[in-house]
């Protein structure tokens, strides 16, 4: 199965570096890079909303291990600025 979790040239890193991390949160990835096709890049912060779902669902995954709510608040804070840097190249009016 094709890996959701984090940005496509650092994937491997990432689940070397957090592979029960990775096993976890996969399916929230999976939902969060979907939403990602829907964005409207022109609001001030278009993914607030998705991140925030990602966010929700990397908890309710983590449940009560300290280690993967660490994760969750982790993979979100790197959602998080690669949005803001997604927006600032949309704005030079790079889209991929």
């Amino acid at each position: 199965m094709k890996q959701s979790v984090g940005v496509t040239p650092f994937k491997t890193i990432i689940r070397l570096c957090y592979p029960r991390a990775v096993a976890q949160f996969d399916s929230c990835a999976r939902e969060h890079d979907k939403s990602y096709h829907s964005i409207d890049w022109a609001r001030d912060d278009p993914t607030e909303t998705i991140d925030a779902v990602l966010l929700y669902c990397m908890l309710n995954k983590a449940g009560d291990d300290p280690g993967l709510v660490s994760d969750a608040w982790l993979f979100h804070s790197v959602a998080r600025r690669w949005a803001k840097l997604r927006k600032f190249l949309w704005r030079l009016g790079i889209r991929y």
